[in-house]
This record gives C-alpha cells, sequence and structure tokens, in this order.
C-alpha cells in the first residue's frame, strides 16, 4: 500500500475541494481493504477448516471480494444447513469531505417487520425518534 499517497499533506492540498477529498478518502477505503483482505481471508478459511473437522459442509457460496466472504452448508434439496459469512467495513473520510446533513440516510418503519429499512438517502434529513416511530422531516 502506498502511505505516500493518503500522507495529511495529501489530505490538506485537497482542502479547497470537498470532492477530490472525498474520492482520496474513498481510495484509501479501497486500498485499506484490500491490504487487510488477505489476514481475514486465510483466518477465516480456519475457521470453515475447523467447522467442517466437526461435520459441516461449508462450501463458497459467492465471489470472493475484500469485505465479502460467504460460505453455506447445503443439503441436496437446497436447504441451508449453516451459513457463514463475513463483512468487513472499512470507512475512511477527512474534514469536510461530507457533512452530517448530508450523510444522514433515511429510514422507514416496517412494522410486520419490526425493523427499520433504509429507503434512501437525502440531503437536509433529520430523524425525529418519538414513540418509537421514525418521523421524516
Amino acid at each position: 500500500m502506498n502511505f505516500e499517497k493518503y500522507s495529511r499533506s495529501e489530505f490538506e492540498s485537497l482542502t479547497a475541494d470537498p470532492a477530490a477529498t472525498r474520492r482520496l478518502a474513498d481510495q484509501l477505503q479501497d486500498d485499506v481493504a484490500q491490504e487487510v483482505h488477505e489476514a481475514v481471508f486465510t483466518a477465516f478459511l480456519r475457521v470453515v477448516d475447523g467447522l467442517n473437522a466437526e461435520g459441516h459442509d461449508l462450501r463458497l457460496y459467492e465471489e470472493v471480494r475484500p469485505g465479502d466472504i460467504a460460505y453455506r452448508d447445503e443439503s441436496g434439496d437446497g436447504q441451508c444447513n449453516l451459513r457463514l459469512g463475513c463483512d468487513v467495513v472499512i470507512s475512511a473520510g477527512y474534514s469536510d469531505t461530507k457533512t452530517v446533513e448530508k450523510s444522514m440516510p433515511r429510514y422507514l418503519e416496517i412494522p410486520e417487520a419490526g425493523r427499520f429499512c433504509l429507503v434512501e438517502t437525502q440531503y437536509n434529513s433529520t430523524l425525529d425518534r418519538s414513540g418509537g416511530s421514525v418521523s421524516l422531516k
């Protein structure tokens, strides 16, 4: 990983252009994810091997990407006996790359599901949690 690319002076040189600063922070996220992926994947495979030694039949379920590993133990009829996944989130930012208002996600309560679901991201959104529900403003 080229640490010089993400030096303080590099970020400082871009502070007049928040979009450029955001792009550099995004590149840093991607490079860090790639950097830690090998170690995470190696450790995850040790766990998969250990569980398989105990009778499971975990197999790769989808293409492995940095931050996204999925294995499943499926029976012949398509039933998933055991699912094991690993999601790694790397986040990076620098001063003024995104304001709090711009990053506030909008959620909608789905009572049947008993949870809040991300529906969209809007600028100038606020969440008002009162009485267990969410009001979008």
